[in-house]
């Protein structure tokens, strides 16, 4: 009984705070990674970390509420956990501690 209540709750850390996204505004930036400062997002206005790209390369990456103009020419992504605009996939410390505590009690429960 008590597993449920301890996994619950470590579902739970993490959420009720801002998002935080990386944040830069030029190529040069974008590829300096000294240069790219953490931010963190407001939270009515800004729940989603966006990046833009153009032939391949980072342009601009942020916060953003969803809704960004681009050319043909740019492609932007969203996503909505801290530090997802990478190029590189990132977990949160929180979520990767979660994903490692249900593998330990699936493999527990299989033997």
């Amino acid at each position: 009984m008590k597993f449920p209540a301890i996994l619950g709750l470590l579902a739970l850390v993490g959420w009720g705070t801002a998002l935080k996204c990386f944040h830069c505004s030029s190529i040069q930036e974008c590829k300096m990674k000294s240069l790219r400062v953490r931010k963190n997002c407001t939270k009515d206005s800004e729940s989603y970390c966006s990046s833009t790209w153009q032939n391949g390369t980072l342009h601009k990456a942020g916060c953003s509420n969803g809704i960004v103009a681009t050319s043909l020419r740019e492609k932007t992504c969203y996503c909505q956990w801290d530090l997802c605009n990478t190029a590189a996939f990132t977990l949160s410390p929180a979520r990767l501690s979660l994903a490692l505590l249900l593998l330990a009690c699936w493999k527990t429960l299989l033997l």
